[in-house]
């Protein structure tokens, strides 16, 4: 399943998919994630899509080197392992306003995070580490 740079998003919609993209990314140690919501009818937001991007190899050969996975949650029953995986300490997950994924994927799935880098707050003045609490 590994993909070549330029080549179109992995879709994992089944177990097969899903066991694969795991597999690939606990070999790495840096991950960008974002999810997608449903909220508009409802009180609660219910993730519709998880879109996880990390390099296609151990060794990177640049920075188009990377894999896109776009995980569709509506048809895998079970979401533990990328759970497990996003608690896992050396891999840090790169998001962009990351509080209100955290709080879904938390709520809808019971993930919780190990290490997070958030670009909204490493943009912000005087919070230039991008992980919450200020902690480097």
């Amino acid at each position: 399943m590994a993909s070549q740079p330029g080549n179109s998003p992995v879709l994992v919609y089944n177990a097969k998919t899903f066991a694969q993209m795991l597999h690939t990314l606990r070999q790495r140690t840096l991950l960008a994630l974002d999810t997608e919501s449903d909220s508009l009818y409802s009180y609660y937001p219910k993730v519709c899509l998880i879109q996880i991007s990390a390099y296609a190899s151990a060794q990177p050969e640049g920075p188009l080197d990377v894999v896109d996975y776009l995980v569709d949650p509506l048809r895998l029953p079970d979401l533990k392992g990328l759970g497990e995986l996003l608690a896992t300490p050396g891999i840090e997950t790169v998001m962009h306003a990351a509080e209100n994924d955290m709080l879904i994927l938390h709520r809808n799935y019971g993930f919780k995070f190990h290490c997070v880098f958030d670009t909204q707050l490493a943009a912000h003045p005087g919070l230039a580490t991008g992980r919450p609490g200020g902690n480097p």
